[in-house]
């Protein structure tokens, strides 16, 4: 059977914002908007200058690394969610990260190649952003596949 990894990733990216804009607890800490969790910045804002009238948002990037043998086919995906907080503390920030975590950590995903795809909490950072007014949090998901 052939595999591609180009193939695999963009059903991977698919099934995982699926899974996350499915949950109501988040959407709801989203405004109600599951479109504040994309893979495109909306207009106006960038990951340098957050603008306070599209908070909260959640940017989801991806890098990809073939880990393919001479007898399987394997790669690594890590998810960096970036998520910004319209709140002058970091809780907001903190209640988002902890609810994507809730959402994937753990979480096999069974991909339209047959494959599956198994998500692992890996690092997280919170920090003020340059503005000093908004907090970001960085969670970056793991993802094996073989």
């Amino acid at each position: 059977m052939a595999y591609s990894i180009d193939v695999t990733l963009g059903d991977l990216l698919t099934k995982l914002i699926d899974q996350v804009r499915a949950d109501v607890p988040l959407v709801t800490a989203l405004g109600g908007d599951d479109q504040k969790l994309s893979t495109h910045l909306p207009e106006g804002l960038n990951e340098d200058t957050p603008v306070e009238s599209k908070l909260p948002y959640v940017f989801i990037s991806f890098t990809n690394s073939d880990w393919s043998t001479k007898c399987s086919l394997g790669f690594e995906t890590l998810f960096t969610f970036n998520i910004w907080s319209q709140k002058r503390d970091p809780s907001q920030a903190i209640n988002l990260t902890d609810l994507i975590i809730g959402v994937l950590e753990q979480k096999e995903l069974s991909l339209t190649s047959g494959k599956n795809v198994l998500l692992h909490y890996q690092d997280q950072n919170l920090f003020l952003d340059s503005d000093t007014k908004t907090y970001r949090s960085v969670l970056i998901m793991r993802a094996l596949s073989s």
